[in-house]
């Protein structure tokens, strides 16, 4: 294991990989594997944006905030920090039902 790389780097690095990764699928974000393969035969190769909700490229979706909520409420123990992840999670489960239901016609 390289000892100059600190544990916070490895820790960012994996946040920025959990972003990179969900901005990468962001595209096909819902759709079924079929669809998936029959538009991208070989592969989500760009960061394109769009699926569902419309994404501009280089967004990420509600699963990176979700981790960010998750992971503040472990950094910063506390009511505040608890209530406050609770808060995005709600916020977002909200944001994105409504979006889901209006794409669906429903």
């Amino acid at each position: 294991m390289d000892e100059s790389v600190t544990r916070r780097d490895r820790i960012a690095g994996g946040l920025l990989g959990v972003h990179a990764g969900d901005a990468l699928g962001a595209a096909v974000e819902f759709s079924s594997w079929a669809d998936i393969r029959q538009r991208y035969p070989n592969g989500v190769t760009e960061i394109l944006g769009g699926g569902p909700f419309g994404w501009a490229p280089g967004n990420a979706t509600d699963d990176t905030g979700l981790t960010r909520a998750v992971l503040l409420a472990h950094l910063e123990p506390g009511d505040e920090a608890i209530w406050f992840a609770v808060a995005c999670i709600l916020a977002s489960l909200m944001l994105y039902t409504g979006v889901l239901l209006a794409h669906l016609g429903t």
